[in-house]
């Protein structure tokens, strides 16, 4: 289970994500994008699922991929309309994700933040000790 953790950050969303895997990686990236949008983001687990995206992206490396699908995720929430708290992977490797989205409306929650988009401004991932660290600066 991936942790997320705020950092200190002047203007925008600036977060830590360490997690297992790269799977694990980009759950905790809608956890992160779940935590400053949704005013209570543990309620999220407790609604059925009622809004389901299919999330495809590419990329030429898998640092670049976890902007992009970021990205994805933020365009996908407002051209749904959606706060989305899971992802069903039907595969990830370096270059690509397939999977699907699972979310809410965003009228079945509260929601309090918003994010433009993810940004490669101080971008790092580090393998380190069995995880994946990744450091990741969010424009509000």
């Amino acid at each position: 289970m991936p942790v997320v953790n705020q950092l200190e950050h002047a203007a925008d969303y600036l977060v830590e994500i360490t997690a297992l895997d790269k799977s694990d990686l980009l759950q905790g990236g809608i956890q992160a994008i779940a935590a400053h949008c949704v005013a209570d983001p543990c309620e999220l687990s407790s609604h059925d699922v009622t809004i389901q995206e299919p999330c495809v992206v590419q990329a030429d490396c898998f640092e670049e991929l976890f902007i992009r699908f970021l990205n994805e995720v933020l365009y996908k929430m407002d051209e749904q309309n959606a706060a989305f708290f899971d992802i069903q992977l039907k595969s990830v490797t370096d270059t690509g994700i397939d999977g699907i989205l699972n979310g809410v409306s965003r009228t079945d929650v509260a929601m309090e933040g918003e994010i433009k988009s993810a940004t490669y401004h101080n971008y790092v991932i580090k393998y380190e000790d069995n995880t994946i660290r990744a450091i990741v600066l969010f424009d509000v």
